[in-house]
């Protein structure tokens, strides 16, 4: 096998093709809420397609904190991860609230 076919079934190519899917879909999800303002401002549908966009780019994002632990071999690489872990999960179930919260508030206007 030469050296890129032995690049392809690494971790380190796959959590760097995940990484770069999260972010995209950040990237896309903030791009699409940009859109909902034009031409008719609505402030709610795009804070709800950049939430929804931003939690699954977290959860991909997550997933591969999770599979870096496969890796992680020192005691500082592993508190490393569980920083990363962490931030990631609680900025996740924040905007999963703020979904909810919006959600909720737009369902009682009249």
């Amino acid at each position: 096998m030469n050296r890129a076919t032995l690049f392809l079934w690494s971790f380190g190519f796959w959590e760097l093709f995940a990484q770069v899917c999260g972010a995209g879909v950040v990237v896309t999800s903030v791009a699409f809420s940009l859109r909902c303002l034009f031409p008719l401002p609505n402030l709610e549908q795009a804070r709800l397609v950049a939430t929804e966009g931003m939690i699954l780019g977290l959860s991909l994002m997550t997933c591969v904190a999770v599979l870096k632990t496969l890796e992680a071999q020192t005691f500082s690489q592993i508190a490393y991860l569980a920083c990363l872990f962490i931030l990631r999960v609680s900025l996740k179930k924040f905007l999963a609230w703020e979904k909810r919260l919006w959600h909720s508030e737009s369902q009682w206007d009249p």
